[in-house]
């Protein structure tokens, strides 16, 4: 899970030995120089707009009291920006951080430290890309939902933490693609077969530690089927 949750580091400790016996390190992207990322355009809305672009006045206020209250967010903070961003913004707020960097970050930086050849599995460009790929309607749509059912969305989130630390990433990765709908080709199935890809390409240089998130792993269409798919083989460590 791309969080700083304690249910995200449930498995760390044993992550790190393992990404220790290995001669690369992969997250889903690159996490070195992320400074000023977050003007990349791929997470703005489009043309200068804003959400008052979208909505209209009465449903913006409403909208952002209701974050407000619900989760210490005010939208006027945010209202450039792209409202699929938001869902990681509130699951921060939701759950409380147990670390001072998300999961990914932390194992980047052990990594680079233990002296391991470092990638990524996507480019930064790649994943602003995919930003842009989610249809703004949809965006708008999900931002309403969320609004509209506050607390069904933070249990939603809790729930799915649960099962993370619980070990039921298969769980895991139902609830998420219940979650996303129509967007799952975008955001997992063919970054699934992209990820794979990569992932193959590095292993047959040197061994590798490949970190991403969970609801990439399974069905039919995920990385562990694909790598199944093309001979190598997969166990899981208890």
């Amino acid at each position: 899970m791309h969080l700083k949750h304690r249910a995200a580091f449930y498995h760390a400790e044993k992550a790190i030995r393992y990404l220790e016996t290995c001669d690369a390190f992969a997250s889903e992207m690159p996490l070195e120089n992320l400074a000023g990322i977050g003007q990349n355009n791929s997470f703005w809305l489009p043309n200068g707009t804003s959400l008052q672009t979208y909505l209209s006045a009465d449903k913006y206020d409403k909208i952002r009291k209701i974050l407000l209250k619900a989760f210490s967010i005010d939208l006027q903070f945010f209202h450039r920006f792209r409202p699929f961003l938001l869902t990681s913004v509130i699951a921060d707020k939701v759950l409380i951080p147990g670390h001072e960097q998300s999961l990914d970050q932390f194992l980047w930086d052990h990594a680079a430290t233990v002296g391991k050849k470092m990638g990524g599995l996507e480019t930064q460009e790649e994943q602003m890309e995919i930003m842009e790929k989610i249809p703004l309607p949809l965006q708008i749509r999900m931002l309403k939902n969320i609004a509209r059912n506050p607390n069904r969305y933070r249990r939603q989130i809790i729930q799915m933490a649960r099962l993370y630390e619980q070990g039921l990433t298969q769980r895991l990765y139902q609830s998420s693609k219940r979650q996303l709908g129509g967007l799952k080709r975008i955001l997992l199935y063919d970054r699934n077969l992209l990820m794979s890809e990569r992932m193959i390409s590095s292993l047959k240089e040197q061994t590798t530690f490949a970190a991403v998130g969970a609801a990439h792993l399974f069905g039919s269409k995920g990385i562990l089927r694909l790598l199944k798919h093309r001979g190598y083989r997969v166990s899981p460590v208890h």
